[in-house]
């Protein structure tokens, strides 16, 4: 786990250059080199791709040495990248891989796969349930359960589910989800009438062996029956040494016209922890990128946040941290001290209490924001891992690829 917060504080400082070239047949696409200033053991990235169309063939990375680590082609929104999990030796120091094309094929069996189950998508790694995607609600789509690698749910069950002893409040807090609770003066975080919705309009997985991937499409439906906008998800699951990754990508496009995200504290990108994780009712903590502690990270600017408590694996717990490139990054966090758990850019005067100000965007007509985060989920102790150490060293973020012609 310490591995990954150490990439979330040195990804600001982590440099992919990757010089596209094309070989005689086609095979090797891309050089590329990759620092950071913490070591880093199987460190997700995204390498993008500019030949079109992709070569035939299995993608791999080589490196000097002759070692080989296996690549996955993925599609995000219409650009193709490979996926692949790499060691960065820190320091500064660059880990150089050629990316190819050719025909050997993955070693072993597909590890991480999307299934259909239980009127869900659910994404297993081998035998391991890493999260269930759930696109059947009324008012939205939601992940749920969500699970350490150890198989702790990391995600309050109610109100999907009744756990005796479990708080049982707030019941449009469903596992993790993204809504806003002001879009063009209309609710989409809340439930019940009269209420906004959010609804899958379609679905396409992709599996592999490096990582499996959900992208959706999604309509927001005003309670008379208006489209008021859509979004384009891109949810890539992981499996890594520092434990199980979601990076969530969303972009919000106003296709029916302007888009006005108001400044309410009711949003955004959120995780309902369970009971026993929580500050208020269990045994854990909070703690964030610029040191705030438990009820003292509530509405504070940071680039993430971790949540964690004891559990039946020793300790678990989550870290949320969102892209630089984000909208007024580091964004506010409305973290609960009950169990709530959500990054959140628009709701200024609530976070900070002045009234003079207003933390509303518009998107106009035909525009779009897209939004990333990263969701680590994790068996261990946090501050036994040495969090305080590097918690000011900033965020984590996607890998940063200069391509050049």
């Amino acid at each position: 786990m310490r591995g990954l917060l150490l990439g979330a504080a040195a990804m600001a400082a982590l440099l992919a250059g990757v010089c596209s070239r094309l070989e005689a047949g086609g095979k090797t696409v891309a050089r590329v080199s990759i620092s950071a200033a913490a070591e880093l053991k199987g460190y997700p990235v995204l390498i993008p791709l500019t030949p079109a169309p992709v070569p035939r063939g299995t993608p791999a990375l080589r490196s000097p040495d002759g070692g080989r680590t296996d690549g996955q082609l993925v599609r995000i929104e219409g650009r193709d990248f490979v996926a692949a999990l790499v060691d960065l030796p820190g320091s500064g120091a660059r880990a150089v891989y050629e990316v190819s094309f050719d025909a050997s094929p993955v070693r072993g069996a597909s590890r991480l796969e999307v299934r259909p189950e239980d009127e869900a998508l659910a994404v297993y790694a081998g035998d391991s349930l890493i999260a269930r995607h759930n696109s059947t609600h009324p008012f939205k789509p939601y992940l749920w359960p969500v699970f350490s690698p150890g198989g702790v749910d990391v995600t309050r069950s109610y109100p999907m589910r009744d756990v005796p002893g479990e708080d049982q409040d707030h019941v449009h807090h469903r596992g993790l989800w993204f809504t806003h609770g002001d879009v063009n003066g209309l609710d989409f975080w809340g439930e019940g009438e009269p209420k906004g919705r959010t609804v899958q309009r379609s679905v396409s997985v992709s599996s592999g062996p490096v990582c499996a991937v959900i992208r959706t499409v999604n309509d927001w439906v005003a309670p008379d029956g208006r489209k008021i906008c859509e979004d384009e998800r891109t949810q890539v699951f992981w499996k890594t040494p520092a434990g199980n990754v979601i990076d969530y990508r969303i972009t919000l496009k106003a296709t029916e016209g302007a888009v006005r995200l108001g400044d309410t504290k009711e949003g955004t990108f959120a995780i309902r922890v369970p009971k026993w994780m929580t500050v208020k009712n269990g045994t854990g903590h909070i703690l964030n990128s610029a040191g705030d502690r438990d009820g003292a990270a509530w509405g504070k600017r940071a680039a993430w946040v971790i949540y964690w408590g004891p559990s039946a694996a020793g300790s678990t717990g989550v870290a949320m941290a969102e892209d630089p490139q984000n909208f007024r990054f580091p964004t506010y966090w409305h973290a609960r001290d009950y169990g709530l758990f959500a990054a959140n850019p628009f709701g200024v005067r609530d976070f900070t209490g002045d009234k003079d100000r207003d933390g509303s965007i518009e998107i106009p007509a035909g525009g779009s924001l897209t939004l990333a985060y990263r969701v680590l989920v994790f068996d261990g102790d946090p501050e036994k891992a040495g969090v305080p150490a590097f918690a000011a060293q900033a965020a984590l973020r996607r890998p940063f690829v200069v391509t050049l012609p």
